[in-house]
């Protein structure tokens, strides 16, 4: 016999329906979905600008360090993670792109980078 229901006796008149069958509660596993390091690049500058137009916050690593972009007050501020030395603040995705990221500049590099985030 399954649990039992109280239900508001104006919805049935009649008396509730009875459960013939209780099997208890499934519970399906998480499906998480991978994508490769080439389906989470960037193909094209415009697709980067498109991004951080959009509100978007990156996470990239590029020659071992991780960098992030994140927008704040209307700005645009990048830094190597945990390095407030590398923080820049930026007005516009254009001004972000002349960052430079170890000697080249970001533009440059985007495109190449792993995005993890």
């Amino acid at each position: 016999m399954g649990p039992e229901i109280n239900y508001p006796k104006e919805d049935y008149p009649d008396g509730a329906p009875t459960f013939k069958n209780y099997k208890g509660v499934v519970t399906l596993g998480t499906v998480v979905l991978s994508n490769s390091i080439e389906d989470n690049r960037f193909k094209t500058i415009s697709d980067f600008k498109w991004c951080i137009h959009g509100g978007g916050e990156v996470q990239f690593v590029y020659h071992a360090k991780t960098y992030g972009i994140i927008h704040h007050n209307g700005k645009i501020i990048i830094s190597e993670i945990y390095n407030e030395e590398t923080e820049k603040t930026y007005n516009t995705v254009d001004e972000l792109l002349e960052y430079k990221v170890g000697g080249d500049k970001l533009q440059d590099i985007i495109t190449q980078a792993e995005i993890i985030e």
